[in-house]
């Protein structure tokens, strides 16, 4: 479960960044030239880690008396008001004109049940559901994943109300599921495409590698049954990310108490972070994919598909 908080602010300057005689990129900057590159007067901030991680939660000890069930239901209880406490600090932030708060919330279940519970969801703009098979075994105890049940459960999760997008759809290792094909998802397309619920395109991947082509021929079918598509970088932490492995300094250098430093020096990575992206956007293109599709490619198009989506839940 991740905390993801958009901040939209309307101050006229930038956000503070360092450009200097070296050209440094700084991730700010990145906000900024983003911002430029897009036309968008607004600044997007995100702040994000996993709810289970963030308190240690299999570290609490368990009260005593409780089943399996009741503990599950308990752990449950305290990630939803860990989020909820969160949410109502950032509602109060008064440097910010609109927030948009979202969560990336865990599938646990076959039907659909998620990891945060209803009146939490209920107070986020933007509720992702994806599967993290760490968090499902911690649930459920199953490491395992059966085409049948992958497709229950995403279909279970699509018929909630409060969900509006799922997230990495398409990327469960084979190590630990069924195998599946692009017509296995029709049915959870076209109910998603009647639901009005996005499916995520993550645009740090390759997408047209031979690892990615399952996730491009759903896509493909995604656009055709007219399934609204939100773009992201799934990128929770900087130091998790794969430039901590394919930097230009000898290995263990890159930590998260360094990486910045190491990031904005790094323009070799900045090159091919771009060409990636500008790569998939070209990909994307060629099968159909337009801005009127992606919820995310204005302010626009997500306020009005909120308000589709709305009708529909």
């Amino acid at each position: 479960m991740n905390l993801h908080t958009v901040f939209l602010r309307n101050e006229d300057q930038p956000a503070v960044f360092d450009i200097g005689e070296k050209h440094q990129f700084t991730t700010e900057a990145a906000v900024y030239y983003l911002e430029n590159l897009t036309k968008n007067p607004d600044t997007r901030i995100t702040d994000t880690n996993h709810a289970l991680l963030d308190f240690d939660i299999e570290n609490i000890p368990k009260p005593e008396g409780l089943t399996d069930e009741q503990w599950k239901s308990f752990t449950i209880d305290l990630a939803s008001q860990s989020v909820s406490e969160k949410l109502k600090a950032l509602r109060q932030n008064p440097e910010s004109s609109r927030i948009i708060a979202g969560i990336e919330v865990d599938i646990i279940g076959e039907n659909g049940e998620l990891s945060l519970d209803d009146g939490c969801l209920s107070g986020l703009d933007l509720v992702i559901a994806s599967f993290h098979s760490f968090v499902r075994e911690f649930f459920t105890g199953e490491k395992y994943y059966t085409k049948q049940y992958l497709m229950n459960a995403y279909m279970g999760a699509v018929l909630n109300p409060h969900v509006d997008a799922l997230g990495h759809p398409t990327k469960l290792s084979s190590r630990v599921a069924d195998t599946i094909f692009v017509e296995d998802y029709l049915l959870l397309l076209d109910l998603m495409a009647q639901r009005k619920v996005a499916m995520e395109i993550n645009l740090f991947e390759d997408l047209e590698s031979q690892e990615n082509s399952l996730t491009l021929n759903v896509v493909s079918e995604a656009v055709r049954r007219g399934v609204p598509l939100i773009l992201s970088s799934d990128f929770h932490h900087f130091e998790e990310s794969d430039f901590a492995k394919d930097t230009n300094v000898y290995p263990g250098v890159v930590n998260k108490h360094n990486f910045e430093e190491v990031f904005r020096n790094n323009q070799d990575f900045h090159f091919r972070l771009f060409r990636r992206l500008a790569k998939n956007i070209n990909t994307l293109n060629k099968i159909g994919v337009t801005p009127e599709l992606i919820v995310n490619s204005s302010n626009e198009n997500f306020d009005r598909w909120q308000n589709e989506k709305r009708v529909v839940a």
